[in-house]
């Protein structure tokens, strides 16, 4: 099982800040759930064309101590 759950708001037509929590449930009896935060910026391009960016950090022996990563996105 595993979940996410993002809250973010609209500051410009082309901002949006958010914050989302992301975890799952132990794969196995010999590890421990999943469990991080991350720290969220959308950015607009064009109409169709965005730019997001984050930096999360986990919570449990399983989830990593710190995570970034961008992505580049287009709706057709």
């Amino acid at each position: 099982f595993s979940y996410e759950a993002d809250l973010g708001y609209q500051l410009t037509e082309r901002v949006m800040p958010a914050v989302a929590l992301r975890g799952a449930s132990s794969a196995s009896t010999d590890s421990s759930a999943y469990a991080e935060a991350r720290r969220k910026a959308l950015y607009r391009i064009t109409g169709r064309l965005g730019a997001d960016g984050y930096l999360g950090t986990g919570f449990t022996n399983s989830s990593p101590d710190f995570t970034a990563g961008a992505e580049i996105s287009y709706q057709f």
